[in-house]
């Protein structure tokens, strides 16, 4: 039987089934199922629908990104921390001509500068997802508070 037949019946023996959950059963890639799934929908055979995200599932979602992100700010100020240190030692290392260490402190420090770049984009993110899903809750709790 053709991959996409056994997807429709699967979908037909179980109405409402997600990709997740018939990639399971069938043992298939989930990118896979949804290529189907989008073959299925051009053939009028089923329909997709989105399912709205509860209001509790939103709150732990935001709890797990602050926490998160006091979590990227702690190493930040611990990396940084770190940073000043390596370039003392460089400066330190410099001033008394032992130029080997000089540049090994050095390249320590490049790489940790790195790092904290990387953390501040990460960070960034983590908070601008943040405010969205502050901001989803606010616009659903609103919508609740109204009906």
């Amino acid at each position: 039987m053709r991959s996409k037949e056994q997807l429709w019946n699967l979908i037909r023996s179980q109405p409402g089934v997600s990709p997740m959950q018939a990639s399971s059963q069938l043992n298939w890639p989930t990118r896979k199922v949804r290529a189907l799934v989008t073959r299925l929908e051009g053939e009028n055979r089923v329909v997709s629908r989105v399912y709205p995200i509860e209001i509790a599932e939103l709150e732990d979602a935001l709890v797990h990104l602050e926490g998160g992100l006091r979590g990227l700010s702690i190493l930040k100020e611990r990396m940084k921390e770190r940073e000043r240190s390596l370039f003392e030692e460089t400066v330190r290392a410099k001033e008394s001509g032992d130029e080997a260490r000089a540049k090994l402190y050095a390249g320590e420090c490049a790489k940790l500068r790195g790092l904290l770049a990387w953390v501040d984009r990460n960070e960034a993110q983590v908070g601008r997802f943040s405010q969205q899903v502050r901001s989803l809750l606010t616009r659903a709790t609103g919508q609740l508070d109204r009906d």
